[in-house]
């Protein structure tokens, strides 16, 4: 019959849009979750390679542990800083 209407084929719809754009949402957040966590291990790596760089007695090693350590901290600073806010 096509003179029939559902009523609830329209909340239905409605329901599904609101949903997916929910989805998305849940989606952004967990994207934004990740980049925290991977700037944290990023600290947390400029931490260890600082610890380890202390137990070395060549100059050398320390140093360049140091620069390795400096250098994932200015990333992570950089990334830290150009994260898109709300």
């Amino acid at each position: 019959m096509p003179q029939y209407r559902n009523g609830e084929a329209a909340k239905a719809t409605a329901l599904n849009h609101e949903a997916l754009h929910d989805f998305e949402l849940g989606a952004k957040a967990r994207e934004d979750a990740e980049q925290y966590l991977r700037n944290t291990v990023l600290l947390a790596m400029v931490l260890f390679l600082i610890a380890v760089a202390q137990r070395f007695e060549t100059a050398g090693v320390r140093r360049a542990l140091l620069a390795l350590a400096g250098i994932a901290l200015i990333v992570a600073v950089y990334l830290i800083v150009t994260f898109p806010t709300a």
